[in-house]
């Protein structure tokens, strides 16, 4: 885990260094820890300043993610990608609208694909050694996945699947952590 209060130190003086009147945050990740909403906390009420929480776990997570973020964070307005999920924020006094994923054409387009990345199926996404063994995350790739990794030629891209992931994954299917600029090259 990341250092959390020298992460949540350097957050506070980057947020003072760039004086933002907006700040977005979504996620899952070891930083959205109850110590850095703190700073963009007592960064918004000190400087006037928007804290915008995107929500992209609804409705799987609300209850374990979501709302930990509405309760330790305090957005100011939340945007959720589960269309017609606003109302739940709202009922939680908090404003809130729809906002779905989107692509951005300048990256997201037909191209050739490169030999590095043909494949019939790829997974792209991380394996967290912390998964439940009962988890719906856990549970949706051995259904999903793993009947394709016995047909088809997969290729699973991302970090952690090296270190013992609780499924049987077939050598070579590994493709190990592929940066972002290449994720479109894949799909």
């Amino acid at each position: 885990l990341p250092d959390i209060k020298n992460g949540a130190n350097l957050l506070k003086k980057r947020l003072e260094a760039v004086r933002p009147d907006v700040i977005l945050s979504n996620g899952w990740t070891p930083f959205h820890q109850e110590m850095y909403y703190d700073v963009i906390k007592d960064y918004c009420k000190k400087h006037r300043a928007f804290h915008v929480y995107w929500s992209l776990e609804d409705p799987l997570h609300t209850e374990t993610w979501s709302k930990y973020v509405v309760e330790k964070a305090a957005p100011d307005y939340i945007f959720t990608h589960e269309f017609g999920f606003a109302k739940e924020y709202e009922k939680l006094g908090i404003p809130s609208s729809y906002l779905p994923l989107a692509c951005n054409p300048k990256r997201h387009h037909n191209r050739s694909t490169a030999k590095t990345y043909q494949y019939d199926i790829s997974f792209v996404g991380n394996h967290h050694p912390r998964t439940h063994l009962d988890s719906y995350r856990l549970q949706c790739l051995k259904i999903l996945l793993m009947p394709l990794v016995k047909r088809h030629h997969v290729a699973i891209w991302g970090k952690g699947w090296h270190n013992k992931p609780p499924i049987p994954i077939p050598q070579g299917l590994v493709k190990g952590p592929v940066s972002y600029k290449e994720v479109p090259k894949i799909y």
